[in-house]
Protein backbone atom coordinates (compact mmCIF):
# COMPACT_ATOMS: atom_id res chain seq x y z
CA UNK A 1 0.00 0.00 0.00
CA UNK A 2 1.62 3.10 -1.20
CA UNK A 3 1.88 6.37 1.46
CA UNK A 4 -0.68 7.77 3.03
CA UNK A 5 -3.71 5.26 1.87
CA UNK A 6 -5.02 5.31 4.32
CA UNK A 7 -5.86 8.79 4.23
CA UNK A 8 -8.89 8.04 2.09
CA UNK A 9 -10.89 8.46 4.94
CA UNK A 10 -10.82 12.04 3.82
CA UNK A 11 -11.11 11.41 0.20
CA UNK A 12 -13.89 12.86 -1.05
CA UNK A 13 -17.21 12.38 -2.70
CA UNK A 14 -16.24 13.68 -6.47
CA UNK A 15 -19.19 15.81 -7.43
CA UNK A 16 -19.84 15.94 -11.10
CA UNK A 17 -19.32 18.75 -13.63
CA UNK A 18 -18.05 16.66 -16.91
CA UNK A 19 -14.68 15.42 -17.53
CA UNK A 20 -12.49 18.87 -19.00
CA UNK A 21 -10.78 21.84 -16.96
CA UNK A 22 -12.43 24.16 -19.96
CA UNK A 23 -16.48 22.77 -18.20
CA UNK A 24 -18.64 26.06 -16.45
CA UNK A 25 -20.52 23.30 -14.96
CA UNK A 26 -21.86 24.44 -11.74
CA UNK A 27 -20.76 22.40 -8.58
CA UNK A 28 -23.43 22.38 -6.04
CA UNK A 29 -23.75 19.01 -4.30
CA UNK A 30 -25.05 19.58 -0.98
CA UNK A 31 -24.86 16.19 -0.18
CA UNK A 32 -20.74 16.31 -0.15
CA UNK A 33 -20.89 19.53 1.91
CA UNK A 34 -20.17 17.33 5.43
CA UNK A 35 -17.17 15.31 3.62
CA UNK A 36 -15.34 18.73 2.32
CA UNK A 37 -16.30 20.34 5.95
CA UNK A 38 -14.54 17.35 7.80
CA UNK A 39 -11.61 17.95 5.34
CA UNK A 40 -11.95 21.65 6.18
CA UNK A 41 -11.53 20.33 9.62
CA UNK A 42 -7.73 19.20 8.55
CA UNK A 43 -6.73 23.03 8.88
CA UNK A 44 -7.08 24.83 12.75
CA UNK A 45 -7.55 28.68 12.65
CA UNK A 46 -4.89 30.10 14.07
CA UNK A 47 -3.67 33.43 14.68
CA UNK A 48 -0.04 34.96 14.70
CA UNK A 49 1.32 36.95 17.55
CA UNK A 50 3.09 39.63 16.15
CA UNK A 51 5.09 42.26 17.61
CA UNK A 52 4.41 45.44 15.67
CA UNK A 53 5.56 47.80 17.92
CA UNK A 54 9.04 46.57 17.09
CA UNK A 55 8.59 48.11 13.09
CA UNK A 56 8.53 52.12 12.64
CA UNK A 57 6.13 54.14 11.19
CA UNK A 58 7.46 54.06 7.34
CA UNK A 59 7.69 50.29 7.82
CA UNK A 60 4.41 50.09 8.85
CA UNK A 61 3.40 51.86 5.79
CA UNK A 62 4.88 49.47 3.36
CA UNK A 63 3.16 46.77 5.04
CA UNK A 64 0.10 47.08 2.75
CA UNK A 65 2.32 47.76 -0.55
CA UNK A 66 4.01 43.83 0.56
CA UNK A 67 0.21 42.55 1.18
CA UNK A 68 -0.06 43.70 -2.71
CA UNK A 69 2.71 41.91 -3.68
CA UNK A 70 1.84 38.83 -1.98
CA UNK A 71 -1.71 38.84 -3.73
CA UNK A 72 -0.06 38.78 -7.04
CA UNK A 73 2.43 36.09 -5.57
CA UNK A 74 -0.41 33.74 -4.84
CA UNK A 75 -1.80 34.61 -8.38
CA UNK A 76 1.37 33.25 -9.99
CA UNK A 77 1.87 30.05 -8.06
CA UNK A 78 -2.02 29.37 -8.76
CA UNK A 79 -0.89 29.87 -12.71
CA UNK A 80 2.38 27.26 -11.99
CA UNK A 81 0.09 24.37 -10.07
CA UNK A 82 -3.13 25.04 -12.08
CA UNK A 83 -2.99 27.11 -14.77
CA UNK A 84 -5.50 29.74 -16.08
CA UNK A 85 -7.94 30.20 -12.98
CA UNK A 86 -10.43 31.11 -14.89
CA UNK A 87 -10.85 27.76 -16.37
CA UNK A 88 -11.69 25.91 -13.27
CA UNK A 89 -15.20 25.19 -12.67
CA UNK A 90 -17.73 27.27 -10.60
CA UNK A 91 -17.49 26.39 -7.69
CA UNK A 92 -21.27 27.29 -5.32
CA UNK A 93 -20.39 25.19 -2.28
CA UNK A 94 -18.50 27.68 -0.06
CA UNK A 95 -16.66 25.28 1.99
CA UNK A 96 -15.43 23.43 -1.44
CA UNK A 97 -14.40 27.25 -2.82
CA UNK A 98 -12.34 27.74 0.62
CA UNK A 99 -10.10 24.00 -0.02
CA UNK A 100 -9.69 25.07 -3.43
CA UNK A 101 -8.26 28.49 -2.57
CA UNK A 102 -5.90 26.74 0.40
CA UNK A 103 -4.72 23.83 -1.76
CA UNK A 104 -3.83 26.32 -4.68
CA UNK A 105 -5.92 24.39 -7.43
CA UNK A 106 -8.33 21.55 -7.15
CA UNK A 107 -6.20 18.98 -5.67
CA UNK A 108 -5.71 18.07 -2.23
CA UNK A 109 -2.17 18.45 -0.92
CA UNK A 110 -2.24 16.88 1.96
CA UNK A 111 -4.17 13.70 -0.06
CA UNK A 112 -1.59 12.96 -2.50
CA UNK A 113 -2.09 16.06 -4.89
CA UNK A 114 -5.80 13.38 -5.33
CA UNK A 115 -8.83 15.64 -7.31
CA UNK A 116 -10.92 17.32 -5.09
CA UNK A 117 -13.68 17.87 -8.12
CA UNK A 118 -14.17 15.55 -10.63
CA UNK A 119 -14.23 18.60 -13.81
CA UNK A 120 -10.52 18.10 -13.97
CA UNK A 121 -7.81 15.20 -14.41
CA UNK A 122 -5.38 13.99 -11.78
CA UNK A 123 -2.61 16.75 -11.48
CA UNK A 124 0.13 16.59 -13.60
CA UNK A 125 3.89 16.05 -12.27
CA UNK A 126 4.87 18.37 -13.74
CA UNK A 127 2.25 21.19 -12.49
CA UNK A 128 2.03 23.98 -15.18
CA UNK A 129 5.44 24.18 -15.76
CA UNK A 130 5.20 22.02 -18.49
CA UNK A 131 2.33 20.98 -20.87
CA UNK A 132 0.07 18.06 -19.20
CA UNK A 133 0.93 15.78 -22.26
CA UNK A 134 4.49 15.85 -22.06
CA UNK A 135 6.65 12.78 -21.51
CA UNK A 136 9.79 12.38 -19.57
CA UNK A 137 11.85 10.99 -23.52
CA UNK A 138 10.06 13.99 -25.26
CA UNK A 139 11.58 16.56 -22.67
CA UNK A 140 15.51 14.62 -23.10
CA UNK A 141 15.08 14.78 -26.65
CA UNK A 142 13.81 18.78 -26.78
CA UNK A 143 16.94 20.39 -27.97
CA UNK A 144 17.08 24.07 -26.09
CA UNK A 145 19.76 25.98 -23.50
CA UNK A 146 17.12 26.78 -21.67
CA UNK A 147 14.69 23.82 -20.96
CA UNK A 148 16.46 23.06 -17.49
CA UNK A 149 16.27 26.99 -16.53
CA UNK A 150 14.60 27.20 -13.40
CA UNK A 151 13.21 30.46 -14.35
CA UNK A 152 11.48 29.12 -17.33
CA UNK A 153 7.83 27.47 -18.58
CA UNK A 154 8.30 24.56 -21.30
CA UNK A 155 4.99 25.20 -23.48
CA UNK A 156 4.07 23.74 -27.57
CA UNK A 157 4.26 25.90 -30.51
CA UNK A 158 1.01 25.87 -33.29
CA UNK A 159 2.85 22.94 -34.60
CA UNK A 160 3.09 21.06 -31.07
CA UNK A 161 6.92 21.11 -30.85
CA UNK A 162 8.16 22.45 -27.59
CA UNK A 163 9.47 25.64 -26.56
CA UNK A 164 10.88 26.88 -24.00
CA UNK A 165 10.03 30.57 -22.57
CA UNK A 166 10.97 32.73 -19.84
CA UNK A 167 9.07 33.63 -16.57
CA UNK A 168 9.05 37.35 -17.36
CA UNK A 169 7.11 37.12 -20.60
CA UNK A 170 4.25 34.82 -19.77
CA UNK A 171 3.76 36.45 -16.20
CA UNK A 172 4.55 40.06 -18.03
CA UNK A 173 1.66 41.88 -16.67
CA UNK A 174 2.05 40.31 -13.04
CA UNK A 175 5.64 40.76 -13.04
CA UNK A 176 5.19 44.36 -14.73
CA UNK A 177 2.80 45.15 -11.51
CA UNK A 178 5.00 43.85 -8.75
CA UNK A 179 8.10 45.58 -9.95
CA UNK A 180 6.32 48.95 -9.51
CA UNK A 181 5.26 47.90 -5.86
CA UNK A 182 8.68 47.07 -5.06
CA UNK A 183 10.03 50.42 -6.53
CA UNK A 184 7.11 51.76 -4.00
CA UNK A 185 8.38 49.92 -1.02
CA UNK A 186 11.61 51.14 -1.84
CA UNK A 187 10.80 54.52 -2.27
CA UNK A 188 9.23 53.96 1.78
CA UNK A 189 12.51 51.88 3.26
CA UNK A 190 14.60 54.10 5.52
CA UNK A 191 17.66 51.80 5.73
CA UNK A 192 19.22 52.17 2.01
CA UNK A 193 20.80 48.92 1.86
CA UNK A 194 16.87 47.49 2.12
CA UNK A 195 15.74 50.07 -0.86
CA UNK A 196 18.57 48.39 -2.49
CA UNK A 197 17.90 45.53 -2.26
CA UNK A 198 13.94 46.08 -3.37
CA UNK A 199 14.96 48.35 -6.07
CA UNK A 200 17.54 45.17 -7.60
CA UNK A 201 14.42 43.40 -6.67
CA UNK A 202 12.32 44.86 -9.11
CA UNK A 203 14.92 44.77 -11.69
CA UNK A 204 14.86 41.01 -11.07
CA UNK A 205 11.25 39.89 -11.48
CA UNK A 206 11.75 41.87 -15.58
CA UNK A 207 14.12 39.87 -16.19
CA UNK A 208 14.60 36.72 -14.70
CA UNK A 209 18.04 37.71 -13.16
CA UNK A 210 17.83 37.17 -9.78
CA UNK A 211 21.38 36.82 -8.44
CA UNK A 212 22.18 40.79 -7.36
CA UNK A 213 19.33 41.12 -5.84
CA UNK A 214 19.88 37.89 -4.25
CA UNK A 215 23.65 39.14 -2.80
CA UNK A 216 22.07 42.90 -2.15
CA UNK A 217 19.61 41.59 0.20
CA UNK A 218 22.42 39.72 2.04
CA UNK A 219 23.83 43.21 2.58
CA UNK A 220 20.30 44.15 4.51
CA UNK A 221 21.23 44.04 8.77
CA UNK A 222 19.58 47.12 10.10
CA UNK A 223 15.61 47.06 8.65
CA UNK A 224 13.54 45.11 10.94
CA UNK A 225 10.58 44.65 8.50
CA UNK A 226 11.95 42.13 5.79
CA UNK A 227 10.49 40.96 2.37
CA UNK A 228 11.86 37.71 0.81
CA UNK A 229 10.17 37.26 -2.80
CA UNK A 230 10.71 35.63 -5.98
CA UNK A 231 10.75 32.15 -7.75
CA UNK A 232 12.50 30.07 -4.62
CA UNK A 233 11.34 27.09 -3.60
CA UNK A 234 11.93 23.63 -6.34
CA UNK A 235 9.00 21.47 -4.74
CA UNK A 236 5.88 22.14 -7.71
CA UNK A 237 8.27 20.38 -10.32
CA UNK A 238 7.85 16.34 -9.66
CA UNK A 239 8.32 15.68 -12.74
CA UNK A 240 12.00 16.74 -13.13
CA UNK A 241 12.62 19.27 -10.42
CA UNK A 242 14.32 21.52 -12.54
CA UNK A 243 11.51 24.71 -12.10
CA UNK A 244 11.35 26.81 -9.23
CA UNK A 245 8.00 28.26 -7.73
CA UNK A 246 6.86 31.72 -6.59
CA UNK A 247 6.54 32.24 -2.49
CA UNK A 248 6.82 35.41 -0.84
CA UNK A 249 7.87 36.11 3.28
CA UNK A 250 6.44 39.19 5.04
CA UNK A 251 8.47 39.23 8.14
CA UNK A 252 9.51 41.26 11.30
CA UNK A 253 12.68 40.27 12.41
CA UNK A 254 13.33 39.35 16.74
CA UNK A 255 16.98 40.07 16.46
CA UNK A 256 16.96 39.02 20.65
CA UNK A 257 16.39 35.43 19.53
CA UNK A 258 18.64 35.78 16.60
CA UNK A 259 21.60 36.77 19.16
CA UNK A 260 21.20 33.83 21.17
CA UNK A 261 21.77 31.04 18.18
CA UNK A 262 24.80 32.75 16.63
CA UNK A 263 27.01 30.18 18.33
CA UNK A 264 25.42 27.46 15.85
CA UNK A 265 26.84 28.20 12.69
CA UNK A 266 30.17 28.08 14.09
CA UNK A 267 30.26 25.08 14.26
CA UNK A 268 29.28 23.74 11.28
CA UNK A 269 32.86 23.27 9.96
CA UNK A 270 33.43 20.67 12.72
CA UNK A 271 30.07 19.11 12.34
CA UNK A 272 30.98 19.02 8.74
CA UNK A 273 34.23 17.00 9.07
CA UNK A 274 32.19 14.64 11.84
CA UNK A 275 29.52 13.54 9.50
CA UNK A 276 29.24 9.79 9.41
CA UNK A 277 30.43 9.16 6.00
CA UNK A 278 33.39 8.08 4.59
CA UNK A 279 36.13 10.55 3.91
CA UNK A 280 35.60 11.14 0.36
CA UNK A 281 32.05 12.01 1.16
CA UNK A 282 32.99 15.05 3.41
CA UNK A 283 35.67 16.54 1.73
CA UNK A 284 33.57 19.76 0.98
CA UNK A 285 33.68 22.57 2.91
CA UNK A 286 30.45 24.15 4.66
CA UNK A 287 31.82 27.09 2.58
CA UNK A 288 29.61 29.17 2.92
CA UNK A 289 29.11 30.94 6.46
CA UNK A 290 25.35 30.68 7.35
CA UNK A 291 23.66 32.72 8.98
CA UNK A 292 20.50 31.98 11.83
CA UNK A 293 17.67 34.33 12.12
CA UNK A 294 14.64 34.15 14.09
CA UNK A 295 11.58 36.06 12.61
CA UNK A 296 7.62 36.52 13.34
CA UNK A 297 5.47 36.04 10.12
CA UNK A 298 3.58 38.98 9.13
CA UNK A 299 1.85 37.21 6.14
CA UNK A 300 3.28 34.55 3.51
CA UNK A 301 2.33 34.18 -0.02
CA UNK A 302 2.31 31.44 -2.99
CA UNK A 303 4.12 28.05 -2.05
CA UNK A 304 5.37 29.06 1.05
CA UNK A 305 1.21 28.55 2.44
CA UNK A 306 -0.15 26.16 0.11
CA UNK A 307 -1.76 23.57 1.84
CA UNK A 308 0.29 23.87 4.90
CA UNK A 309 2.35 26.74 6.50
CA UNK A 310 6.18 27.11 5.69
CA UNK A 311 8.03 27.19 9.19
CA UNK A 312 11.12 28.52 8.55
CA UNK A 313 13.17 29.45 4.86
CA UNK A 314 16.66 29.07 3.73
CA UNK A 315 17.38 31.31 1.30
CA UNK A 316 19.21 32.26 -0.96
CA UNK A 317 20.85 29.31 -2.85
CA UNK A 318 24.69 30.56 -2.37
CA UNK A 319 26.53 27.30 -4.31
CA UNK A 320 27.49 29.82 -7.22
CA UNK A 321 28.58 32.60 -5.36
CA UNK A 322 31.80 33.38 -3.88
CA UNK A 323 32.89 31.24 -0.24
CA UNK A 324 32.28 34.84 1.86
CA UNK A 325 28.40 35.54 1.54
CA UNK A 326 26.40 34.73 4.13
CA UNK A 327 23.56 32.29 3.54
CA UNK A 328 20.69 32.65 6.30
CA UNK A 329 18.74 30.59 7.78
CA UNK A 330 15.26 32.25 9.30
CA UNK A 331 13.07 30.22 11.55
CA UNK A 332 9.27 31.72 12.18
CA UNK A 333 9.04 31.06 15.68
CA UNK A 334 5.28 32.72 15.62
CA UNK A 335 4.32 29.75 13.11
CA UNK A 336 6.66 27.45 14.78
CA UNK A 337 4.53 27.85 18.20
CA UNK A 338 1.42 27.83 16.44
CA UNK A 339 2.14 24.68 15.36
CA UNK A 340 3.52 23.46 18.04
CA UNK A 341 0.31 24.44 20.45
CA UNK A 342 -2.66 23.24 17.91
CA UNK A 343 -0.96 20.26 16.59
CA UNK A 344 2.51 18.55 17.83
CA UNK A 345 1.48 19.26 21.46
CA UNK A 346 -2.12 17.42 20.72
CA UNK A 347 -0.18 14.30 18.71
CA UNK A 348 2.04 13.90 21.74
CA UNK A 349 -0.83 13.34 23.85
CA UNK A 350 -2.37 10.52 21.43
CA UNK A 351 0.67 8.76 20.49
CA UNK A 352 3.15 9.16 23.37
CA UNK A 353 3.54 6.73 26.18
CA UNK A 354 2.91 8.49 29.59
CA UNK A 355 6.87 8.24 30.27
CA UNK A 356 8.00 9.92 27.23
CA UNK A 357 5.77 12.70 27.57
CA UNK A 358 8.05 14.83 29.66
CA UNK A 359 10.34 14.73 26.60
CA UNK A 360 7.99 16.84 24.74
CA UNK A 361 8.41 20.35 24.80
CA UNK A 362 8.55 23.72 22.27
CA UNK A 363 12.38 24.79 23.09
CA UNK A 364 13.37 21.04 21.80
CA UNK A 365 10.70 21.52 18.36
CA UNK A 366 12.20 25.34 17.87
CA UNK A 367 15.60 23.85 18.21
CA UNK A 368 15.09 20.67 15.94
CA UNK A 369 14.35 23.19 13.52
CA UNK A 370 17.08 25.28 13.21
CA UNK A 371 19.47 22.01 13.16
CA UNK A 372 17.01 21.03 10.22
CA UNK A 373 18.38 24.60 8.47
CA UNK A 374 21.56 24.07 8.89
CA UNK A 375 21.61 20.82 8.26
CA UNK A 376 20.40 21.26 4.33
CA UNK A 377 23.68 23.41 3.99
CA UNK A 378 25.82 20.06 4.85
CA UNK A 379 27.14 16.53 3.37
CA UNK A 380 27.79 17.05 -0.72
CA UNK A 381 26.15 19.52 -3.58
CA UNK A 382 28.14 18.15 -6.27
CA UNK A 383 29.10 14.61 -7.22
CA UNK A 384 32.80 13.17 -5.66
CA UNK A 385 34.31 12.26 -8.49
CA UNK A 386 32.91 14.80 -11.35
CA UNK A 387 31.82 18.76 -11.40
CA UNK A 388 27.91 17.98 -11.30
CA UNK A 389 25.90 19.34 -9.28
CA UNK A 390 23.92 16.40 -6.56
CA UNK A 391 20.41 17.98 -8.17
CA UNK A 392 21.06 17.55 -11.38
CA UNK A 393 21.96 13.97 -11.28
CA UNK A 394 19.40 13.13 -9.10
CA UNK A 395 16.77 14.97 -10.61
CA UNK A 396 13.25 14.70 -9.07
CA UNK A 397 14.57 12.70 -5.66
CA UNK A 398 17.04 15.37 -5.45
CA UNK A 399 14.65 17.17 -2.86
CA UNK A 400 13.73 14.29 -1.02
CA UNK A 401 17.09 12.96 -0.40
CA UNK A 402 18.22 16.53 0.62
CA UNK A 403 15.45 16.72 3.31
CA UNK A 404 16.11 13.39 4.44
CA UNK A 405 19.93 14.24 5.09
CA UNK A 406 18.45 17.77 6.39
CA UNK A 407 16.17 15.99 9.03
CA UNK A 408 18.96 13.43 10.21
CA UNK A 409 21.99 15.54 10.18
CA UNK A 410 19.84 18.24 12.19
CA UNK A 411 19.04 15.40 14.73
CA UNK A 412 23.10 14.43 14.53
CA UNK A 413 24.20 17.74 15.06
CA UNK A 414 21.71 17.94 18.52
CA UNK A 415 23.70 14.29 19.70
CA UNK A 416 27.44 16.66 19.05
CA UNK A 417 25.67 19.51 20.91
CA UNK A 418 24.49 17.39 23.94
CA UNK A 419 28.15 15.72 24.36
CA UNK A 420 29.72 18.96 24.76
CA UNK A 421 26.88 19.77 27.09
CA UNK A 422 25.55 22.62 24.73
CA UNK A 423 21.86 20.47 25.22
CA UNK A 424 20.75 19.55 28.45
CA UNK A 425 18.70 16.57 27.65
CA UNK A 426 18.99 14.69 24.00
CA UNK A 427 16.02 12.78 25.19
CA UNK A 428 14.03 15.69 24.22
CA UNK A 429 15.43 16.25 20.45
CA UNK A 430 15.08 12.69 19.73
CA UNK A 431 11.11 12.42 21.30
CA UNK A 432 10.27 15.86 19.41
CA UNK A 433 11.91 14.08 16.26
CA UNK A 434 9.94 11.58 16.00
CA UNK A 435 6.25 13.78 16.80
CA UNK A 436 7.45 15.96 14.05
CA UNK A 437 8.13 13.21 11.36
CA UNK A 438 4.19 12.15 12.22
CA UNK A 439 3.25 16.13 11.80
CA UNK A 440 4.82 15.80 8.39
CA UNK A 441 4.08 12.85 6.91
CA UNK A 442 0.34 13.71 7.48
CA UNK A 443 1.00 16.55 4.54
CA UNK A 444 0.75 13.28 2.21
CA UNK A 445 2.99 11.10 -0.61
CA UNK A 446 2.97 13.95 -3.02
CA UNK A 447 4.61 16.51 -0.55
CA UNK A 448 8.51 15.75 -0.38
CA UNK A 449 8.89 16.58 3.53
CA UNK A 450 5.99 13.93 4.11
CA UNK A 451 7.93 11.49 1.84
CA UNK A 452 11.09 12.42 3.90
CA UNK A 453 9.47 11.61 7.24
CA UNK A 454 7.94 8.59 6.14
CA UNK A 455 11.72 7.40 4.89
CA UNK A 456 13.03 8.19 8.23
CA UNK A 457 10.27 6.96 10.09
CA UNK A 458 10.67 3.56 8.56
CA UNK A 459 14.46 3.12 8.65
CA UNK A 460 13.85 3.62 12.31
CA UNK A 461 11.06 1.49 13.05
CA UNK A 462 13.03 -1.49 11.17
CA UNK A 463 15.64 -0.80 13.24
CA UNK A 464 13.81 -1.48 16.32
CA UNK A 465 13.94 2.56 17.73
CA UNK A 466 10.41 2.52 17.98
CA UNK A 467 7.80 0.12 19.48
CA UNK A 468 4.47 -0.20 20.03
CA UNK A 469 1.93 -0.66 22.85
CA UNK A 470 -1.13 -2.21 23.35
CA UNK A 471 -3.07 1.23 22.88
CA UNK A 472 -1.16 2.53 19.66
CA UNK A 473 1.10 4.66 21.74
CA UNK A 474 5.25 4.68 21.21
CA UNK A 475 7.57 3.76 23.15
CA UNK A 476 11.62 4.91 21.90
CA UNK A 477 15.07 3.45 22.29
CA UNK A 478 17.28 6.39 22.85
CA UNK A 479 20.15 3.90 22.27
CA UNK A 480 18.95 2.31 18.96
CA UNK A 481 18.42 6.06 17.65
CA UNK A 482 22.00 7.34 18.19
CA UNK A 483 23.28 4.29 16.05
CA UNK A 484 20.34 3.97 13.24
CA UNK A 485 20.74 8.07 12.70
CA UNK A 486 23.92 7.98 11.76
CA UNK A 487 23.76 4.70 9.29
CA UNK A 488 21.03 6.59 7.81
CA UNK A 489 23.14 9.78 7.22
CA UNK A 490 25.63 7.48 5.81
CA UNK A 491 23.35 6.04 3.28
CA UNK A 492 21.86 9.35 1.68
CA UNK A 493 24.88 10.83 1.87
CA UNK A 494 26.82 8.18 -0.43
CA UNK A 495 23.68 8.24 -2.94
CA UNK A 496 24.07 11.87 -3.51
CA UNK A 497 27.72 11.76 -3.68
CA UNK A 498 27.97 9.13 -6.52
CA UNK A 499 24.54 10.52 -8.46
CA UNK A 500 23.31 7.75 -8.99
CA UNK A 501 20.12 8.53 -10.02
CA UNK A 502 18.54 4.21 -9.97
CA UNK A 503 19.85 4.05 -6.81
CA UNK A 504 17.91 7.38 -5.58
CA UNK A 505 14.95 6.62 -7.16
CA UNK A 506 15.05 2.64 -5.64
CA UNK A 507 15.77 4.33 -2.37
CA UNK A 508 13.10 6.74 -2.21
CA UNK A 509 10.60 4.54 -3.34
CA UNK A 510 11.42 1.24 -1.19
CA UNK A 511 11.09 2.83 2.18
CA UNK A 512 7.52 5.07 1.36
CA UNK A 513 5.02 2.28 2.12
CA UNK A 514 3.57 3.04 5.35
CA UNK A 515 3.32 0.22 7.64
CA UNK A 516 0.48 -1.11 9.06
CA UNK A 517 1.10 -0.02 12.72
CA UNK A 518 1.98 3.66 11.56
CA UNK A 519 -1.79 3.73 9.50
CA UNK A 520 -3.13 3.13 12.67
CA UNK A 521 -1.58 5.50 14.54
CA UNK A 522 -2.67 8.13 11.82
CA UNK A 523 -6.34 7.06 11.69
CA UNK A 524 -6.14 7.36 15.33
CA UNK A 525 -5.21 10.94 15.06
CA UNK A 526 -7.62 11.61 12.12
CA UNK A 527 -10.38 9.82 14.54
CA UNK A 528 -9.69 12.56 17.44
CA UNK A 529 -9.50 15.10 14.90
CA UNK A 530 -6.16 16.29 15.44
CA UNK A 531 -5.43 19.04 12.51
CA UNK A 532 -2.62 18.17 9.88
CA UNK A 533 -2.02 22.35 9.55
CA UNK A 534 -3.12 25.92 10.47
CA UNK A 535 -5.18 27.73 9.05
CA UNK A 536 -4.60 31.72 9.09
CA UNK A 537 -7.73 34.83 9.42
Amino acid sequence: MKSFLFLSLFFLVFSSCGNETTSKNIINEEDSTQIYKKMLNRYIPSKLNVDYSLISKKEKQMIPVFMEINQLIDDIFWYESFGNKDSLCRITIPELRQLVKLNFGPWDRFNNNKRIINCISEKPKGANFYPFDITKEEFERFKSNTKNDKYTFIRRDSLGSLKSIKYNIILKEKVDRIANLLETAASLAEDKDFSNYLKQRAKAFLTDEYDQSDLAWLETNNNTLDFIVGPIDVNEDALFGYKTEHSSYLLIKQKEWTKRLAKYTLMLPFLQKALPVPEEYRKENPEIQNRLEVCDVVALGGFAKAGGYAISVSYPNLSKYLDNRNNRNIQFVNILQAKYDNILNPIANHVLDEDFKQFNNFEAFFLNSIFFELGLNLGLKKLINRDIKVRDALKEYSTVLDVVKAYTIGLYFAEKLYSVGEIKDIRENYTVFLLSLIRTLRFGYSNDYARASTIIFNFIEKQGCITYTSDKKFKLDFDKLKIAIPDLISQVVVIQGNGNYLEAKKFVESNSDVSEQLSKIIVKLSDNQIPTDIKLN
